[in-house]
């Protein structure tokens, strides 16, 4: 057998635990990669040489400060004061709300973040009877997972398809690029919910009863003891805005390296304890990524990457236009992305479209920033993404979410093959 059909056969072993998660998520990407390496398609250093990548620290350094921010109460205090500012009025809660989870969640973990709300809300709601916990928590959630998307580090798509590119191109995205397509879907988003989504979800559940009472995790309940802690929130905030002023200027040359920069400041102000680091670290995130590359490195050595993009240009048709198989690789993201996680989808078919840009001469770039998109845009199920999950405690249904989130996801969906080709030309 072939090298390049050996990996085609790993990859789809992997694509059927992906998606059944039949093993966790890191441990099929791990397995992957340990394929590659045992069947001869790759040597060691080859098959794991991901996990020293720059995107991995990236990953780890990034954590690292945003559980900072919550661990000394930043996070906390900055939600707080945003709320302040809308009043009363239900409607305004919701749209600064969705416009602040968007924001925070660019940079900062969007399932924290959701978190942070639903806490906020919980008292909100209980306070005042004029306003609903149900309206607000789900719109909110989908804005946290929409503004996720507007930055390199915001979600774990772009993290991984970073480090896809760099080790296949050579070259990945820059900090901010994502926002050109991110922040119109987030806007866009923020006045459909506002509006029209705003009708639709009181007609969804009504007067249902308004259940749980959500609380933050478990691992920051020792941290909401030191929110009062001026000094660290001064700190955290500094180290934050360094951070990002550093990604702007390109201080360093790598991203991870700023970010582990960030992360030992963290830890030696006192921001965060080591153990806490470990403790609440993203290892699924680390391990994925680590594995995926491994993976998308022994498709591209055996050749098995060009027989599968050369058999879908067949089945798409080979006089396709660049636009027509741009939508049908962004249609097949968004389903598999409603019934699986985007990590897995994004690890699953970056790859692959790599490979059909290299064998039409297509932007690779331009894809790969369609299928971030796209992977993000789990809002019609609860099943996709941690955040919208979470809100099961408010008592939605299952078909809530479709009903509320399908609609919108045709529109993000329409709004992603339209704009993405608008900054990032379908043709090389």
């Amino acid at each position: 057998m072939s090298p390049a059909v050996l990996s085609i056969i790993i990859l789809l072993v992997c694509v059927v635990l992906f998606v059944t998660e039949w093993l966790p998520l890191i441990t099929t990407a791990v397995l992957g990669a340990t394929a590659m390496a045992v069947f001869g398609i790759l040597t060691f250093s080859q098959a794991f040489g991901g996990f020293a990548s720059d995107t991995v620290f990236l990953v780890v350094g990034m954590v690292t400060l945003g559980n900072a921010m919550f661990a000394t109460g930043a996070a906390q205090l900055l939600g707080k004061a945003i709320l302040k500012v809308a009043g009363q009025n239900e409607r305004v809660i919701l749209a600064i709300s969705m416009v602040a989870a968007a924001a925070i969640s660019a940079f900062l973990s969007n399932t924290a973040t959701v978190a942070m709300f639903m806490a906020i809300f919980t008292g909100l709601t209980a306070s005042n009877r004029n306003l609903k916990y149900k309206n607000l928590v789900m719109p909110v959630a989908m804005a946290a997972v929409a503004g996720g998307v507007c930055t390199l580090v915001g979600s774990t798509p772009q993290v991984i398809t970073q480090g896809l590119l760099i080790n296949s191109l050579g070259k990945g995205f820059e900090f901010f690029d994502f926002a050109r397509v991110g922040v119109p879907l987030c806007i866009i988003m923020i006045l459909y919910f506002v509006t029209i989504g705003y009708k639709v979800g009181k007609k969804v559940w009504g007067d249902r009863y308004d259940e749980g009472m959500p609380e933050l995790p478990a691992s920051q309940d020792t941290e909401e003891k030191e929110a009062t802690n001026n000094t660290k929130i001064i700190i955290s905030l500094v180290i934050f805005v360094l951070t990002i002023t550093a990604f702007i200027t390109k201080v360093f040359s790598a991203i991870g390296l700023t970010c582990m920069v960030a992360a030992l400041l963290c830890v030696i102000t006192r921001c965060i304890s080591q153990k806490q680091v470990v403790e609440q670290m993203d290892w699924v995130s680390v391990g994925v990524l680590g594995g995926a590359l491994g993976l998308a490195e022994g498709l591209a050595v055996s050749g098995g990457g060009k027989l599968i993009a050369d058999a879908f240009i067949n089945l798409v048709g080979i006089d396709a236009s660049a636009f027509v198989i741009f939508a049908a690789i962004m249609f097949i993201t968004v389903v598999l992305t409603q019934f699986m996680s985007n990590t897995a989808s994004t690890a699953m078919l970056i790859p692959i479209s790599i490979f059909i840009c290299q064998d039409m001469g297509y932007n690779p770039y331009a894809f790969a920033m369609g299928i971030v998109v796209a992977a993000n845009m789990s809002f019609a199920t609860p099943v996709a993404t941690t955040p919208l999950t979470m809100t099961l405690k408010a008592g939605y249904r299952f078909m809530d979410y479709v009903k509320m989130g399908g609609v919108f996801n045709i529109v993000a969906y329409f709004i992603v093959i339209i704009i993405t080709p608008i900054f990032f030309p379908l043709i090389a």
